[in-house]
């Protein structure tokens, strides 16, 4: 509890003051955020299903389309906000989907993890403000390193078709990452601002090196090989989507 108290007034800025201010956004130059982001992408089974040969489908499940982020940084407010952070994207987890041959017998289940880590920076244009609130147009750019990670059990019928044993197809992607939003902050209390913002993401990871050797659907894969689909062509994601975003700015100067 004692650093839970800690962190909740270095974050607000706490020790530059114990007295209440009058909140002013034109007059707040540095900050501390957390933000968070709910995003409708368009991955589908792009993550696992190009793997298999088209002899093994999953009629049970319509793909990924949510997916979730939390951010954390500095931003600097001079005239146009510089923010400067890392978000963690999180796509919806799809676990222990079975995976069936035409006759709707089950081969297969997988249980596939994909997740982003982007360090970017991001510019806010005021178009409207005033001391208790902003109005702004958004955009920024990062670097995303995004993991993939299928897990693969096969029952004795799936071993048979598909002539391999339970395996792990695990990779990483290297990708540049963009987004633009239009959003509000107004002033909660002394100096913590909040904002509501809708946008749209651009991320679209492709070519993931494996991250460890396996026997896979598609045959042999070893480390630092791409991972290819049955197709040949390589494994890509598809998580570019509009988002809704919510941010806590803890002013500290």
């Amino acid at each position: 509890m004692k650093l839970i108290f800690i962190a909740v007034m270095i974050l607000s800025g706490a020790g530059e003051n114990a007295e209440a201010k009058v909140f002013n956004l034109k007059k707040r130059v540095i900050s501390t955020y957390l933000r968070g982001t709910f995003a409708l992408p368009n991955a589908g089974r792009a993550a696992f299903e190009p793997g298999f040969p088209a002899t093994v489908s999953f009629p049970d499940f319509g793909g990924v389309n949510q997916a979730f982020s939390g951010e954390i940084g500095m931003a600097f407010h001079t005239g146009v906000s510089t923010r400067l952070g890392v978000e963690v994207v999180y796509p919806q987890y799809v676990n222990q989907l079975e995976g069936k041959n035409a006759g709707q017998t089950t081969l297969l289940s997988v249980t596939s993890q994909v997740y982003s880590v982007i360090p970017q920076i991001s510019l806010e244009i005021p178009m409207k403000a005033s001391a208790n609130y902003r109005v702004f147009l958004g955009g920024g750019v990062g670097y995303a390193v995004t993991v993939l990670k299928n897990s693969v059990s096969l029952n004795a019928a799936g071993q048979a078709t598909l002539g391999v044993q339970d395996y792990i197809e695990e990779g990483t992607s290297y990708s540049i990452m963009g987004h633009a939003e239009f959003g509000v902050e107004f002033g909660l209390v002394d100096n913590v601002g909040f904002s509501l913002e809708a946008g749209y993401r651009y991320l679209q990871p492709s070519k993931f090196t494996a991250n460890r050797d396996a026997i896979t659907a598609r045959g042999a894969l070893q480390t630092g090989q791409d991972i290819k689909n049955i197709d040949n062509s390589n494994r890509s994601i598809n998580l570019s989507g509009p988002f809704a975003a919510a941010m806590f700015r803890f002013y500290i100067y």
